[in-house]
């Protein structure tokens, strides 16, 4: 059963249109490159590892390692909207994420952070280096 706060912010994704490339421009807080090893966790299955590329308050986008190997893939490439894993090794404990999206090889989640973690990401992103991106046109 998918969180009302996580149907909300579906509903809220649905009712928009990516124009012009403006599909950034719907984003509730900033991205940052970074890279950090991580793992990806669910119940019953073995951890997969991934890197974490994209980060933001709110969520990130983690390549999955070994997603482009012959069959069988990695579980997490399996994943689908709403589904909930642990990512480990972004923070002291593991972070309960919510599936957005999976493409290429590119997992998309949605941080579900107690008080306590969201502030640790929170001071983690403000250490990263600051970077202005340009608009697409």
């Amino acid at each position: 059963m998918m969180p009302k706060w996580l149907q909300k912010l579906q509903a809220g994704f649905a009712g928009t249109k990516d124009t012009a490339g403006q599909g950034a421009d719907r984003r509730g807080a900033p991205r940052h490159d970074v890279h950090f090893e991580v793992w990806l966790k669910r119940r019953g299955l073995v951890p997969a590892a991934g890197s974490v590329f994209s980060l933001s308050r709110t969520g990130a986008a983690i390549r999955i390692h070994g997603w482009n190997v012959p069959v069988p893939s990695p579980w997490p490439t399996r994943l689908n909207h709403g589904d909930e894993i642990w990512l480990t090794g972004l923070f002291d404990t593991p972070a309960s994420c919510w599936v957005i999206a999976v493409n290429d090889g590119v997992l998309r989640v949605h941080f579900s952070l107690d008080e306590e973690t969201r502030d640790k990401l929170v001071e983690m992103i403000a250490t990263l280096p600051q970077q202005e991106f340009a608009r697409p046109r």
